[in-house]
């Protein structure tokens, strides 16, 4: 829970001597990227419930972090420092993370499961499938991420299958009381899977990681076709209540794994040498097969309050992953 270093009185007084400290550029680039949604006010955050919010999150996390190594908070100098603080934060002489700018605080469910998202930037090597389902995850919830991979690593990597056709359910939205939140797959018989996509975070990731758990699991060589149930995902438009935002649909989760199907086919670009396969259609990738799939889990996710469309996606480029491939 947020302890209110930043009272509203404090701001009340203070916000009256500069009510409007933002440039109009300012202004919009903080109405666009950073001013959340208020249910209870039916209206967008201004900007110094904004710093507020942002100010007494961090403060939260000083004085919890100080209680949890056995130490006795000074909360009167907390506040003090809180208010110096909001005050230059307020009047544009620094700012905090972006992303704290945009989350911190923003609801007890962010607070708890989400605090990865007051990150910026982080960086993994890809030495395994399931670090791909790390970059989803942290992409997700907003953490610019970085990745290498190098020859060595990829030739480390459990090998893929490239035989598996990739189907789709025609969408049907389901009532939101209905929906998954979970990811699960289901063997249909006959060398068919069909793998449902549970409406959230956690449930795209598992949907990513079921279906690269068939492609390079022994125990799955037998399947041969998986179709994808996009039912429990959430309409385009749809309001995100606890992140703030839009939904951007089932279409850009459909587009990466048509995409990656694509890539372990050799179908992005013919130029390169396809993947070699034994007789069940298991290869080793190249470090420009995960520079491709990366890029494809980018293109999926939205970033920076837009969506970029995984159909404009084009040979081995992206801005929403930076990666390092040798």
């Amino acid at each position: 829970m947020l302890i209110e270093y930043v009272t509203d009185g404090f701001i009340e007084k203070e916000v009256n001597k500069n009510p409007n400290p933002l440039t109009e550029v300012g202004s919009f680039v903080y109405t666009r990227t950073y001013s959340r949604w208020k249910a209870t006010r039916g209206r967008r955050e201004y900007w110094h419930e904004t710093v507020q919010r942002a100010v007494n999150y961090n403060m939260t996390l000083a004085s919890d972090h100080l209680i949890k190594i056995g130490l006795e908070p000074d909360y009167r100098a907390l506040q003090q420092e809180a208010e110096r603080i909001f005050l230059s934060i307020y009047n544009t002489k620094q700012f905090p993370s972006g992303r704290t700018l945009w989350l911190g605080g923003g609801n007890d469910v962010i607070n708890e499961k989400f605090t990865l998202g007051n990150f910026n930037c982080s960086f993994t090597n890809v030495k395994d499938w399931k670090d791909l389902s790390e970059v989803f995850y942290l992409l997700l919830v907003g953490t610019g991420i970085g990745i290498k991979s190098t020859l060595k690593m990829a030739r480390r990597m459990p090998k893929i299958r490239t035989n598996v056709e990739v189907l789709h359910s025609q969408y049907r939205p389901v009532r939101p009381e209905e929906r998954l939140e979970h990811s699960k797959l289901v063997e249909i018989g006959n060398g068919f899977a069909k793998i449902y996509i549970g409406d959230s975070k956690e449930g795209w990731v598992e949907s990513l990681e079921l279906y690269l758990d068939v492609l390079t699991k022994a125990e799955f060589k037998h399947i041969h076709t998986i179709k994808f149930s996009y039912n429990s995902v959430r309409p385009k438009g749809e309001r995100l209540k606890t992140f703030g935002g839009t939904a951007s649909g089932h279409e850009p989760l459909k587009e990466m794994f048509e995409g990656f199907s694509k890539v372990l086919k050799n179908e992005i670009d013919d130029s390169l040498d396809p993947i070699e396969t034994d007789e069940d259609g298991f290869g080793q990738v190249r470090p420009i097969h995960i520079l491709d799939m990366a890029n494809l889990i980018g293109a999926n996710v939205v970033v920076g309050g837009k969506q970029s469309n995984a159909s404009n996606f084009k040979k081995h480029s992206s801005n929403s992953v930076k990666l390092l491939v040798a």
